[in-house]
């Protein structure tokens, strides 16, 4: 209970569970909220409402990295019910996506708006009922085949030279999030978008 009170905000990664899905497009949201907890020294291994997540101090705030663990498509479920429960408004969730309009090293940060396409977006703006909530848009790439169903592509994994810049762009994202929580989204927009 002495947390429920405490949570200041909820970063959010989006991805599908199971091991088949690792090192996915679609999982990138999943990659990045590990890498956070593990340089927190912590594992995202505590479970609720379909989620598996972890609280921690950032910069002096309490904040929750969430997994949730009904897919992509259905994120909005558990991104609701565990705002609810633990009292965080729609502007205090930070959603980590993957995103196929930007190249894989680049990422974008945006408050609001359109879902893109991207059904894990839509999902927690549906369940939430707002759209208010930041999002830190993490390029995938375009499909390279154009016959290729786009849910098939966000289901492959990165080639090697992908690999690379995704794992130099990694360190960036945290930068970003930690940014975020400590001195707001008009300051980190200004700084890295």
């Amino acid at each position: 209970m002495f947390w429920k009170s405490r949570i200041k905000q909820v970063v959010v990664g989006l991805g599908n569970p199971g091991i088949s899905y690792d090192g996915t497009r679609h999982n990138l949201g999943f990659c990045i909220v590990d890498e956070m907890a593990k340089r927190q020294g912590v594992k995202i291994d505590r479970k609720k409402f379909d989620g598996a997540y972890v609280k921690v101090a950032l910069n002096g705030v309490d904040i929750a990295l969430l997994k949730p663990l009904t897919y992509v498509n259905n994120s909005g479920i558990v991104v609701r019910a565990f705002t609810r429960y633990f009292k965080v408004k729609p502007k205090d969730v930070i959603v980590v996506q993957d995103d196929i309009t930007l190249e894989p090293g680049l990422f974008k940060i945006k408050v609001g708006g359109s879902d893109g396409g991207h059904n894990g977006i839509k999902s927690v703006g549906d369940f939430l009922d707002e759209d208010n909530f930041i999002r830190v848009k993490c390029g995938v790439g375009t499909k390279k085949n154009k016959n290729m169903e786009l849910a098939d592509w966000v289901l492959t994994r990165f080639d090697a030279g992908e690999k690379g810049k995704i794992e130099a762009m990694i360190p960036r994202v945290l930068e970003c999030l930690e940014c975020i929580v400590k001195d707001g989204v008009s300051q980190a927009m200004n700084k890295y978008n």
